[in-house]
């Protein structure tokens, strides 16, 4: 299939999918009300649930989603340390761990095996935190790498059949100067990826790279820079075509595609980049499991009317190589603030806020 039947079987999905319609929306949910009704994470976490993760107030709400039509609250956890600005981190090791970090700092590992009864197993302090956890497998254990805003990057060993984090980072580069952030951080293979902000310069952002072959002893193996970048909120998630391929969403600074075949090289495609008199946010970006498809999603208003804003969601194609293009923008009725999909039953979760500012779970 070419470019353009790609492009050309895609849209009707994209149109299909927006605006809630009958023939694509299967179920949703109003979540509980809460400090800013703000969800900012979704993730699927097996035995028919889904887990969602507010912003403001950090509650957790644990939604049965095997009737997909009919989406059922299961339970609601408020763990420590309140405020999860951006996304979660879940792994399926030890029956299902959900990792989470907190703006004001800390991070919690929560036991999520039994949905109607998730369990908080380890808390630590950290000091802030805005976005960027991964977790590696190391053997039987595991590690957890950590963006510490402001400071740089640690790394936690997960470990034991109760998956206890260390109360520290096992290594980190933490420097004190504020000139070592992190914002953004995937994990391909054993090479992991960090944006944060450039020694000496707040409107410089930099792309750095670790070898993390040894998961507990990270080695720093490249720093490239891009383009002057206004903000700090980069997401980045990788291609799920098992190929060297990143989106990378950078808040108000647009959307690009990394691409990491060479991995202390990485060479840029801009997809999006900041238009004049707009503001055009890039809350982030969901690769589907094995396609060249992405689902990129943020907002957009007049730079000089913040007050009226409009929702977009834009289909990126992103091959295994070659150039990556935009397939379709359209606007939605609602504000989408994180997407996960299920591989197994194609379904796709959608959280954020519908026009009545309530926090929902659509389903499609």
């Amino acid at each position: 299939m070419n470019s353009r039947s790609i492009r050309l079987a895609s849209l009707p999905f994209l149109f299909a999918v927006v605006a809630g319609s009958a023939s694509a929306q299967i179920g949703t949910i109003v979540l509980p009300s809460g400090t800013g009704n703000d969800p900012r994470s979704v993730h699927v976490i097996g035995n028919g649930h889904v887990v969602v993760c507010d912003q403001v107030d950090g509650w957790q709400h644990y939604v049965d989603v095997s009737v997909p039509s009919s989406p059922s609250l299961s339970a609601s956890l408020n763990p420590p340390f309140g405020d999860q600005w951006f996304e979660a981190e879940y792994t399926p090791m030890y029956g299902g761990r959900l990792f989470t970090a907190h703006r004001g700092g800390g991070i919690n590992l929560v036991d999520v095996s039994v949905p109607s009864s998730p369990v908080v197993l380890s808390s630590v302090l950290s000091n802030y935190h805005f976005r960027g956890l991964r977790y590696q497998r190391d053997g039987a254990q595991g590690v957890l790498h950590y963006n510490e805003t402001n400071l740089g990057l640690g790394t936690y060993t997960v470990t034991g059949a109760a998956s206890v984090l260390s109360p520290s980072p096992v290594w980190n580069n933490y420097a004190n100067n504020g000139t070592n952030d992190g914002n953004g951080l995937e994990l391909i293979g054993n090479q992991l990826y960090q944006f944060g902000v450039a020694p000496g310069n707040p409107t410089m952002r930099v792309l750095k790279g670790f070898a993390v072959g040894v998961p507990q002893s990270p080695v720093q193996n490249f720093t490239g820079f891009w383009s002057n970048q206004n903000s700090s909120h980069t997401q980045l998630r990788k291609s799920l075509l098992n190929a060297p391929r990143i989106v990378a969403s950078k808040w108000t600074d647009g959307l690009e595609v990394l691409d990491v075949t060479v991995p202390t090289a990485p060479t840029t495609f801009p997809i999006l980049a900041p238009i004049p008199n707009l503001t055009m946010l890039c809350w982030g970006a969901k690769p589907f499991p094995n396609s060249p498809l992405t689902l990129a999603y943020g907002q957009v208003w007049l730079t000089s009317n913040p007050s009226q804003k409009w929702h977009w969601w834009m289909l990126l194609i992103v091959p295994a190589s070659g150039a990556p293009f935009n397939a379709g923008i359209v606007l939605t009725p609602f504000e989408t603030h994180d997407i996960d999909v299920d591989a197994n039953s194609g379904r796709i979760y959608v959280v954020g806020r519908n026009p009545a500012g309530q926090g929902v779970l659509q389903i499609f």
